[in-house]
């Protein structure tokens, strides 16, 4: 078990208190709410990519800054026949925002580190598009739900809020931990790759993974 492993177990605890306080119905909308940023965040995620690469040239200058803070990479072994060596969690997402990275050749090291940072900045744009819809959707929650008296919630509805609101924590912690799989792509963050390799967290994801 690694720090991420608790810092998710304190993620899912904390949610399942709040679940407890505010009973099953809010933190369903919670739920439901995580779900649907998850989806309009991959459903938005090529022209949201598009728009930061045509006005801001992310992908040019994110390539310039991985291609300085990539040397863990490189040295695990980019020789493989597309020239990538990506992470476990991150890596299935990255080839399903762009699957037409397995068919081009990456045969050189400054081609890899290209393909691999386009395609990095592509999740990280996904997970800071996902923070931004659940942040609206959470606020929405709130607004809606301001006022509302929780201390006459039924004993049951706190009870479905306990498991709703670890359900919610788990989920979250999910979603963290394939973007500190990134992350572990870059030198400075190459930590993350042991810490990653001995979490039952990461397991986790790397499992459900295999069935989306």
């Amino acid at each position: 078990m690694s720090w991420i492993d608790l810092a998710a177990l304190t993620m899912t605890l904390w949610s399942a208190a709040k679940g407890y306080i505010y009973g099953g119905y809010k933190m369903f909308l919670h739920c439901l709410g995580l779900g649907v940023a998850l989806a309009m965040a991959v459903y938005f995620q090529r022209p949201f990519s598009a728009y930061l690469n045509q006005e801001w040239q992310a992908e040019t200058v994110f390539a310039e800054f991985f291609s300085k803070n990539s040397q863990l990479v490189l040295e695990a072994g980019t020789t493989q026949t597309t020239g990538l060596n990506l992470p476990p969690l991150a890596g299935q997402l990255m080839l399903r925002l762009m699957p037409e990275a397995q068919l081009l050749p990456a045969a050189t090291g400054e081609g890899a580190l290209a393909l691999m940072a386009t395609m990095l900045v592509k999740v990280l744009a996904l997970f800071v598009f996902f923070v931004f819809i659940a942040a609206i959707i959470t606020l929405l929650i709130r607004v809606k739900h301001f006022g509302t008296n929780w201390k006459n919630i039924p004993e049951h509805q706190r009870l479905a809020g306990v498991l709703l609101g670890a359900l919610y924590g788990l989920m979250l912690s999910m979603v963290v931990c394939v973007a500190l799989d990134a992350l572990s792509m870059l030198g400075i963050f190459g930590f993350l790759h042991q810490d990653l390799t001995v979490s039952y967290l990461a397991w986790m994801v790397s499992y459900l993974l295999q069935f989306i």
